[in-house]
């Protein structure tokens, strides 16, 4: 470098100033916000602890993140104060994300909270695993679909969401780590869950790797309303600090009639009888599933005179503020052999088919016959 010592120095000042000046705007490109803000927070004397929701990793400048998934609901209805890591897409790297939220995490502390619980999908899900191994210190972390490095098949690295992940589990410590993987998820290699169980098994960390769930489809699965139905009561058995350890068992958790939260008359509320045959006496109850495309479903059925059958179908709410959801309609169909149809004219086909004992298969046709979907359902006793 030529010129005076003095012109030496101050390309050096220039230098650390112009790479002061890069850092420091991206570090305030982070914000962390209510997740809920019309609803003021317990405060850390009254809340069992602090959740700090981390989105996924917005596809472009400006884009917002993930939608806040529904079961950070039922935490919050729990007792759990909950907060958003807001991650601006320029500074959203490997680098500075988790930086920010362990600065985040810090300040949490340090405004009173006695526990911090790290939830994350997808890119978020990753930093928030990366905290985890490496500090502060939280009480549990709730990881959807963990992914960094692209999908198969656009991504030649994909396979790196596998290979580079275990490295992330072997540093956990101390910390409760809840882990969902999806079929379908084409950033998720397909084989992550046992290494992930083994892994935490043998460094003794308390853990419910819940990999690959069947009816939980795509990279996306954890943020519908129908997830939270069905993992949020183990999930918060998971990482009550009042409950030791080991006491999520997600595998044996049905779901429950007190578990939903859709729009449904009072009868509907009942239960009655059912046989094992699929016959019009067999028909009485409440039936619930799930869509393909993550929208709940119930059907409350009611044999009546020569075949006919009045059903109540309700639906679930698949994205937040989603207007004509959740809601229920009343339908007047028939069984044609073993099958029960709703064809009624300008209304949604319904059809039913018998799938083994206490389960049916609900085929939803829109009113035109251009869209359909399909749901499992299972009697709610």
């Amino acid at each position: 470098m030529g010129g005076t010592p003095r012109a030496r120095c101050w390309v050096v000042v220039c230098a650390l100033v112009a790479l002061l000046g890069f850092t420091a705007p991206a570090r305030a490109q982070f914000a962390l916000e209510d997740a809920y803000p019309d609803a003021k927070p317990a405060g850390p004397a009254r809340a069992l602890g602090a959740v700090i929701w981390n989105h996924g990793k917005p596809p472009y400048r400006g884009a917002d993140g993930d939608m806040l998934p529904f079961y950070l609901d039922r935490l919050r209805d729990a007792g759990w104060d909950v907060f958003r890591l807001q991650r601006d897409w320029s500074s959203d790297n490997l680098a500075l994300s988790p930086a920010a939220l362990r600065d985040q995490v810090s300040a949490i502390y340090r405004r009173g909270y006695r526990k911090v619980v790290l939830a994350g999908q997808s890119y978020g899900a990753w930093i928030s695993l990366l905290v985890a191994a490496g500090g502060p210190p939280v009480h549990a972390i709730i990881a959807t679909a963990p992914a960094a490095f692209g999908r198969y098949p656009d991504s030649r690295i994909y396979r790196r969401n596998a290979d580079d992940l275990y490295p992330i589990l072997e540093r956990i410590r101390d910390t409760r780590v809840m882990l969902f993987l999806f079929e379908g998820d084409a950033y998720d290699t397909g084989d992550r869950g046992g290494p992930a169980r083994e892994i935490l098994a043998d460094n003794q960390v308390d853990h419910a790797v819940v990999a690959y769930p069947e009816g939980w489809f795509g990279h996306g699965a954890a943020n519908w309303n129908g997830f939270a139905t069905r993992f949020a009561p183990c999930m918060l058995r998971f990482i009550d600090p009042r409950r030791p350890t080991g006491e999520a068992h997600c595998e044996r958790d049905p779901v429950t009639r007190d578990a939903l939260r859709l729009s449904l008359p009072n009868e509907v509320a009942r239960p009655r009888a059912a046989s094992n045959a699929m016959s019009t006496a067999a028909l009485g109850g409440l039936w619930y599933g799930v869509y393909t495309n993550g929208r709940e479903a119930v059907l409350s059925l009611d044999p009546l005179q020569g075949g006919a059958v009045s059903a109540i179908y309700a639906w679930g709410i698949q994205q937040r503020d989603e207007v004509g959801a959740p809601g229920y309609d009343r339908r007047t169909g028939h069984v044609e052999g073993d099958r029960v149809l709703f064809h009624e004219p300008n209304r949604p086909a319904l059809d039913i088919q018998p799938n083994g004992p206490d389960r049916v298969i609900l085929t939803w046709t829109s009113s035109d016959g251009a869209r359909t979907d399909t749901a499992e359902l299972q009697r709610l006793r």
